[in-house]
């Protein structure tokens, strides 16, 4: 797992389970997870995250890697670091810059030059993002690496779109899409684009999405090949008095357990700001200062 998906998952596993419903009388946040791959020999690893007030100041993956951040009135500094050698080694700085309350600019880049080597770029139109454009700074100059783009009918997200640059001298192609039907006011089936054997990006799979009580119980997988969609895997989500998300688990048509996550809480808040991550197919939150 390289170290973008690794800091990726760090927001996932840290931000989707924050409950901060300010008329509940009591709140939770996520404390840890434990994950369990059952088709790579029983794969797993446990998330680890610490918190001071109601921000998040460390969050660890294993021995493998951790952040920790540092807050202030207008910014987060995110620094990563890896295990290597039986040591943790410094990876990556993140700045997050806010405006209005929302983050507005994402700086990445690595010390001791202090260069920055990535550039993400917030656009909104009222609370929703439009886009969050990434670009590739080189010396004085930026040239755009990647882009995400988000549509709505009345506040609802219905079609997103991710593309980046493939190959250094060519503009970004589209990579992922994704779009979305609602039924009842509850998201009910996603239809997800890829690229595969080439471009242009094909529909590859679709999700449908059972729910109780308005939380979402089940998710079907189906994927699609040659004009028809063949169930594949079951994802199953079981939740706490509170509403939390305790545990997932996916199985395959045979019922066998392909993969398991099990959550634990503790009372409190966290700040956050939501948006959905589309090449992961899930919504995920950025931390607020």
């Amino acid at each position: 797992m390289n170290l973008k998906s690794v800091v990726f998952l760090f927001l996932v596993l840290g931000f989707s389970s924050c409950n901060k419903d300010e008329t509940s009388p009591e709140s939770f946040r996520l404390l840890s997870s434990v994950y369990t791959n059952f088709n790579i020999s029983d794969h797993g690893y446990v998330t680890s995250l610490t918190y001071e007030g109601d921000h998040i100041i460390s969050t660890s993956f294993d021995i493998l890697y951790k952040i920790e951040s540092v807050y202030s009135s207008d910014s987060i500094i995110e620094t990563v670091y890896q295990f290597e050698d039986n040591n943790w080694k410094y990876a990556l700085t993140k700045v997050l810059k806010y405006s209005n309350g929302f983050v507005s600019t994402e700086y990445q880049y690595t010390l001791p030059e202090s260069t920055t080597i990535r550039k993400y770029i917030y656009t909104y139109e009222g609370n929703n993002i439009i886009e969050i454009n990434g670009y590739n700074i080189v010396g004085n100059s930026s040239e755009l690496y990647d882009s995400n783009i988000y549509y709505y009918e009345s506040d609802r997200l219905i079609r997103a779109s991710f593309a980046y640059k493939v190959f250094p001298d060519q503009d970004i192609v589209e990579n992922v899409k994704r779009e979305f039907t609602y039924k009842n006011g509850n998201l009910y089936e996603e239809f997800i684009y890829r690229d595969f054997y080439g471009y242009p990006i094909q529909l590859y799979n679709k999700k449908i999405y059972f729910y109780e009580n308005e939380n979402i119980i089940k998710v079907e997988n189906y994927n699609y090949a040659n004009n028809v969609y063949v169930l594949d895997l079951i994802e199953s989500r079981e939740y706490d008095n509170h509403g939390n998300l305790v545990k997932t688990t996916e199985t395959n048509i045979n019922g066998d357990l392909v993969s398991e996550q099990v959550n634990n809480y503790e009372a409190g808040r966290c700040s956050y700001q939501a948006y959905y991550d589309i090449q992961a197919g899930k919504e995920s939150r950025v931390p607020l200062p």
